[in-house]
């Protein structure tokens, strides 16, 4: 039988605790010890693991065993691109979610190679080589052509974007919808090379479709070292704006485009209203139904393209009409994946993966648990309102 390296589990123990910036003090108190030297003690090799104190451990530093004991990289101590930057690394929320979206975008990819699921291609980062444009209206034209791009790439040549959440997942981007904090409407990042794209749950439907375009401008030109947090921006100084402004002013024009083409738009309406006219609210709302977004964003759109005036556009955001009716609601079984992801703050494709392997018997429950990031109690009431919904009940 193999003898335990206790220097590499003290070392692994270490570098954990280290990227969780946990104190030796605190480690010490969640697995029952009254002194951090335990844990000097540990860490150094020096001390024995107890049996009884390895689920303290890896609940206390939000790792598997394969971590705990040195045998498998921690995404946390690994993984670059997802630093937060300035006041928002302070920020103990904040960083509890980034944390959660890493561990969670690892946890999918083992589970996709468990069932030979893993997407075939993977959203390249194109601001190595790809000079961003650091004025609006370069930003603006380079959105557009950045959109195009994208849509070419997912076979969407003209019209609505269909299913876009399984699109971005064909090309790996992981994606969930969690409570955010107060003014973050969106957080974009990369897991070890792979994007992961995080809305606000509270958010009516329409809003996160746009909301995750938005996040997809970042994911491709903004996350090569840090994570991006999409919020309001306001101009600073006489008539300037700073660079976040810029990066956030390219993204909302990424995600017109890429949702709403200038072309599509036109064949749309032709027969069915006149551009050249005043467009009368009725003539937006058909274009929200069509393109699945909110009435203030096709709005937003016709005016960078002309179409209605500035003015006529604060009219209709003063009067903040959003055509809440528009939403399109998902089938019960797609509604059930939504509401759950969120309550355990997983993600839609890994509870559906999970459901597989665990038909499959490729994997036991308390590994399903481990994977969903929650305990057996939710996990079971999950899947009984799945099961429940699946036959009809």
């Amino acid at each position: 039988m193999e003898t335990l390296d206790y220097h590499r589990l003290g070392a692994s123990i270490q570098s954990l605790r280290k990227a969780r910036n946990i104190s030796q003090t605190e480690l010490a108190k969640a697995i029952g010890l009254n002194s951090p030297r335990a844990i000097s003690e540990l860490e150094s090799g020096k001390r024995e693991l107890r049996g009884s104190e390895i689920r303290a451990l890896c609940d206390k530093l939000e790792c598997t065993l394969a971590e705990l004991f040195g045998l498998e990289a921690d995404p946390l101590a690994s993984t670059s691109g997802a630093c937060l930057r300035g006041d928002d690394a302070k920020d103990e929320e904040l960083v509890r979610i980034v944390r959660r979206a890493l561990r969670h975008a690892k946890l999918l990819r083992e589970i996709e190679e468990v069932l030979g699921r893993t997407p075939l291609t993977q959203l390249p980062l194109l601001d190595k080589s790809y000079p961003l444009s650091t004025t609006y209206e370069s930003a603006r034209e380079q959105a557009i052509e950045l959109a195009g791009w994208m849509r070419n790439l997912i076979g969407e040549k003209g019209g609505p974007v269909g299913n876009l959440e399984k699109a971005l997942e064909a090309h790996g981007v992981v994606w969930a919808t969690w409570d955010l904090p107060k003014g973050v409407s969106g957080l974009t990042l990369r897991c070890n090379g792979r994007p992961v794209i995080i809305l606000e749950s509270s958010e009516h439907e329409q809003r996160q479709r746009f909301t995750m375009s938005h996040e997809l401008a970042h994911v491709l030109m903004d996350t090569s070292e840090h994570a991006v947090l999409t919020r309001d921006y306001r101009e600073t100084g006489k008539g300037r704006k700073s660079q976040t402004g810029i990066v956030e002013h390219r993204a909302n024009h990424f995600a017109g485009a890429f949702l709403m083409p200038e072309a599509a738009i036109r064949e749309f309406a032709e027969g069915r209203f006149n551009l050249s006219e005043p467009v009368k609210n009725e003539d937006i709302s058909k274009l929200a139904r069509h393109f699945q977004v909110s009435f203030q964003a096709v709005a937003t759109r016709l005016a960078h393209l002309g179409f209605i005036t500035w003015d006529r556009y604060r009219e209709i955001k003063d009067s903040q009409l959003e055509m809440r009716n528009l939403q399109q609601m998902p089938g019960q079984l797609s509604e059930v994946l939504m509401v759950w992801a969120t309550k355990l703050q997983s993600s839609p494709r890994m509870l559906e993966l999970i459901i597989e392997a665990l038909e499959k018997d490729l994997i036991t429950f308390g590994r399903a648990c481990e994977l969903a990031m929650t305990d057996r109690e939710s996990l079971e009431m999950f899947l009984a309102e799945y099961s429940r919904v699946e036959n009809g009940g």
